[in-house]
């Protein structure tokens, strides 16, 4: 009977203690889950909206390449609808290369000579900073891929 009795008093005193511990992890622990469930919503839309934007820019640069490959009309747009004397920028869509040569050199005065006709009908879109002197045009140029070209003295060898 005194086993019992022990046993019993031992089991109550250890029971409140658990019950005490146990009350203060689940009061510490609040914070936390509070914490998770606001942050969890918030991490998944973020991470729905960078995929949606990474997605929808990737679309676009597939139709722009697409766009490049089929032969459209040529378009050359002035970013500036001023006078064409102080226009300082121009852009190419979809442009044959030997279009956005002859503007380049009869702007900066120089002569184009291509050393194949595949290259004269390469398409692009380009930018042209006008501000910017010839070897800078040329190079920014020469990182199309299909595009091999040099600049000495006052011509432009297209290879």
């Amino acid at each position: 009977m005194q086993k019992k009795k022990d046993f019993e008093e031992f089991f109550r005193s250890n029971y409140k203690q658990m019950l005490r511990l146990s009350h203060h992890f689940s009061l510490s622990r609040i914070p936390a889950i509070l914490i998770g469930i606001v942050l969890l919503p918030g991490i998944t839309y973020a991470a729905i909206v960078i995929n949606r934007s990474s997605s929808d820019k990737q679309s676009v640069r597939k139709a722009q390449i697409e766009q490049v490959m089929t032969d459209k009309p040529v378009k050359s747009i002035n970013a500036e609808t001023t006078d064409t004397t102080t226009q300082k920028e121009q852009l190419f869509d979809n442009v044959e290369l030997q279009t956005i040569l002859d503007d380049i050199s009869s702007y900066y005065k120089l002569k184009v000579i291509y050393h194949s006709d595949k290259s004269r009908h390469l398409r692009l879109h380009f930018y042209w900073d006008k501000t910017k002197d010839a070897e800078t045009i040329v190079e920014s140029l020469n990182h199309f891929e299909n595009v091999n070209m040099t600049l000495t003295d006052s011509k432009i060898d297209v290879k």
